[in-house]
């Protein structure tokens, strides 16, 4: 597979050696496109296959007015619906953080061993990942990593769990294992202390940046700011509100200079917001307007529009020897927060949910290497402006919030047998009904406890309609998973082949005829991965595989298994019980059973055994209780044991 081009996407990649466990996203927006291209990165495995697996890999938070994406469009996702207003202990103006905590370790199913925190600028869309100019930090967290950088684990689990409150959930979902387990990984840093991370939900961007600067550096010369958006029009010949408060917080915490010697605006300048107004005005006296510039571009398709938010402060000073100036004691702001009043200066309720980090840049020895590592491109001049439209840009109306739904999920309890989880703060008027797989409609009562789909196959969600609405609601096993997808009817020899073909069916089923589609929507030039087996299948006796040897399919299994159980290490133990639960009890082989029970031998117990066929690991405890339930199930577990019999 040769090295994809570097996007945002790439940023969500599983480090080698290690599975993509789960990971907690959330932003204002999102689309399918981007949301494939993180996934495939994330389990090296294509969209079919992980339909096929029934994983949850991400778990998605977004803006509550966003649209709500099917269970189907992205397999692997699930995006959490809203609750109500007046339920979210949040109140805020704008969903509007773009932040990722990824999670990997050894086993898919395991404990993870590594975090990845993500602090975008952009959304998790196509759009910024291709089209637009953002910035973005990131930082693994082991277990070798110093408190520092564990700090930062837990001041992020903590506000995505904070975050989670506004969303419906149930204790079934994956999301609270991944972020109970990171705030255990992290260090809950002191109320005193400096972190990167910071977000709004207490206290409004700015005051945080003033906190966080005046305590690292001070007395600077130089100031860059960038934003994709600014606040509206509102006085034209005033300055913006956002940028004269800013700059006289940081003087006034002695951050800034009185005397600031170079102050750099970016903007993208296509709209007649305050700071265009005040430009063409000459409001902004000591303000040098530039344009955007893509920093990472090779020239031949740049990006030109700016949706980074970005602050850069430095001690600009002029070095005689090398005729050059010299930046010192630099840092960096970027986040999810523009140069506005919701954005940077206002906390909730009347402000914005944002985030971002501050980080120290290294000395710069020229001020032209700023321009080269930031997205900042040559001067406006006042003539440019005049084809910019003139009169004030309305603001768009915000879209109305996705309505909670009454149901929160289905939870599988047994063959047939659905759990309802239910709202109970979401009143429901009028009839409920649930439309079945086969298309027929069920009628719900208020607070049934359970649904009954008889013979009909477990799906990935259920349609619930009421009075004016149709919500499509997820249905999950126990684990939080979707169901796992299986052949109908395998033969002995492919139920055996998928037990010997462990790891690679596991992680990747390749069930579904279209897991050879390419999947290279952002063109990163990844193509989806296709399974290719290319391990020869053991040539097999075919008439052993007949319910007359029963003995003989018997010894089969356990020599399988016994293979497998050799072969894998106690780090993958999580994994190989989970796809031993799936293969020996979702999809057995009934008819074959049938004839083991003949034998009047419970021949599993040769696999319990460390003497025997047992993995060769220090805790078999879950693994000695799968097999003994698999025993029972199977109807063997009341006949002799294997080295019992004669």
């Amino acid at each position: 597979m040769g090295r994809p081009k570097e996007t945002l996407s790439s940023l969500f990649a599983s480090p080698e050696k290690l599975h993509g466990i789960g990971g907690v996203l959330c932003a204002f927006s999102s689309d399918a496109d981007f949301l494939e291209q993180a996934l495939l990165r994330f389990t090296r495995v294509p969209p079919g296959s992980r339909r096929s697996r029934g994983s949850v890999d991400f778990t998605l938070m977004l803006d509550p007015a966003h649209e709500i994406l099917a269970q189907d469009v992205v397999p692997g996702l699930l995006q959490l619906r809203p609750k109500d207003r007046e339920h979210r202990p949040w109140q805020f103006k704008c969903m509007h953080a773009k932040v990722a905590l990824l999670t990997f370790g050894p086993a898919r199913m395991g404990e993870p061993t590594q975090y990845r925190i993500i602090v975008s600028t952009g959304n998790w869309t196509k759009a910024s990942a291709q089209q637009q100019i953002e910035l973005a930090w990131y930082l693994d967290i082991h277990s070798t990593s110093p408190k520092e950088d564990r700090w930062e684990l837990y001041k992020v689990a903590s506000f995505l769990q904070n975050l989670l409150g506004c969303y419906q959930t149930s204790d079934v979902l994956k999301v609270h294992g991944w972020l109970n387990g990171a705030l255990k990984f992290g260090i809950r840093p002191s109320a005193r202390t400096q972190t990167r991370f910071m977000d709004s939900s207490g206290q409004s961007l700015l005051s945080q940046l003033c906190t966080s600067l005046k305590d690292q550096t001070n007395a600077c010369n130089y100031l860059v700011c960038g934003s994709g958006f600014f606040e509206q029009k509102h006085d034209p010949q005033g300055q913006p509100k956002v940028l004269k408060k800013l700059v006289t917080q940081f003087q006034k915490n002695r951050i800034l200079t009185r005397s600031i010697a170079h102050k750099l605006l970016v903007t993208n300048g296509n709209m007649e917001d305050q700071v265009v107004t005040a430009f063409k005005s000459n409001a902004l006296a000591g303000w040098e307007l530039r344009r955007p510039k893509d920093p990472v571009s090779d020239g031949t398709q740049p990006r030109m529009l700016l949706h980074a938010k970005f602050i850069f402060v430095a001690k600009n000073r002029f070095v005689a020897k090398n005729r050059a100036a010299f930046l010192s004691s630099c840092w960096l702001y970027l986040g999810s927060g523009n140069l506005s009043i919701p954005g940077m200066v206002k906390a909730p309720p009347s402000g914005n949910i944002e985030a971002g980090v501050i980080i120290p840049v290294p000395e710069l020895d020229t001020r032209q290497k700023v321009m080269r590592q930031f997205p900042i491109g040559s001067k406006f001049e006042k003539s440019e402006m005049d084809d910019v439209a003139h009169g004030e840009v309305q603001p768009t109306e915000k879209a109305p919030d996705q309505p909670p739904s009454p149901i929160i999920l289905f939870q599988v309890l047994q063959a047939g047998i659905l759990s309802i989880v239910w709202d109970t703060t979401v009143k429901v008027k009028g009839a409920l009904e649930v439309l079945l797989p086969d298309g027929s409609k069920h009628s719900l009562q208020p607070q049934q406890a359970t649904l009954d789909i008889g013979q009909l196959q477990w799906p990935r969600s259920l349609e619930i309609q009421g009075a004016g609405f149709a919500i499509k609601v997820p249905c999950l096993d126990a684990a939080g998973d979707y169901k796992r997808q299986a052949i109908n009817n395998p033969t002995f020899e492919n139920w055996l082949d998928m037990l010997a073909g462990f790891p690679e069916t596991f992680h990747d089923p390749d069930i579904d005829e279209d897991n050879n589609d390419d999947g290279d929507e952002d063109g990163s030039g990844i193509p989806d991965p296709v399974n290719k087996k290319t391990a020869p299948k053991p040539k097999r006796d075919l008439k052993c595989y007949k319910r007359d040897f029963p003995a003989h399919t018997a010894m089969m299994l356990v020599e399988t298994m016994a293979d497998r159980n050799g072969n894998i290490p106690e780090e993958n133990a999580a994994d190989w019980i989970h796809y031993l639960r799936h293969i020996l009890l979702e999809i057995k082989p009934d008819s074959q059973i049938e004839g083991w029970r003949s034998l009047r031998i419970n021949f599993l117990t040769a696999l319990l055994s460390p003497e025997g066929f047992a993995p060769p690991w220090t805790d078999l405890t879950a693994y000695h209780i799968l097999i003994r339930e698999v025993a029972k199930d199977w109807d063997l577990d009341g006949f002799p044991a294997l080295e019992l019999s004669v």
